[in-house]
């Protein structure tokens, strides 16, 4: 386990990952997969703000564009695939195998001022990235309510 940060900003990312990592740790029994030696690994993504909008860049290295799904339910957004071994293994005495191959899945909670009716996706050269517009007005519509 790493040892926390100081600053304040810092332990709640410190904090939301480790709760990131029970949560994932406990799907991953559910589902009956074994971590890396089960073929299942983690796909790093970054996560950013602009003005406009919010920005999810993941890298996918080696995976054609027919092997993953992104899909959205309520609030979340849901990466999930396989990245197929490349026929190496049989033919090679590995001396360093650093790769991973196999199941993947990463779910990624989506900020509340995100529009998730307005949401693109692009993939070119191993790199998903899915801008989500602000929500322009959070507080909605003023309304006049006639009163009988």
């Amino acid at each position: 386990m790493k040892p926390m940060p100081d600053e304040t900003l810092e332990k709640l990312l410190y904090f939301r990952q480790e709760i990131d990592k029970i949560f994932q740790e406990f799907f991953d029994q559910k589902t009956g997969r074994e971590g890396k030696e089960g073929g299942a690994f983690e796909i790093p993504v970054d996560i950013f703000e602009r003005d406009d909008e919010f920005v999810i860049v993941a890298e996918l290295p080696g995976i054609r564009r027919e092997d993953f799904t992104l899909s959205a339910l309520r609030d979340v957004l849901i990466l999930e695939g396989t990245k197929a071994k490349d026929g190496t293994e049989g033919r090679a005495s590995f001396l360093c195998a650093e790769r991973e191959f196999g199941a993947f899945r990463r779910i990624v909670e989506v900020p509340a001022a995100g529009d998730m009716s307005r949401v693109e996706a692009t993939f070119s050269e191993g790199v998903l990235t899915i801008r989500l517009p602000k929500i322009r007005e959070r507080r909605g519509r003023k309304i006049q309510i006639t009163v009988g």
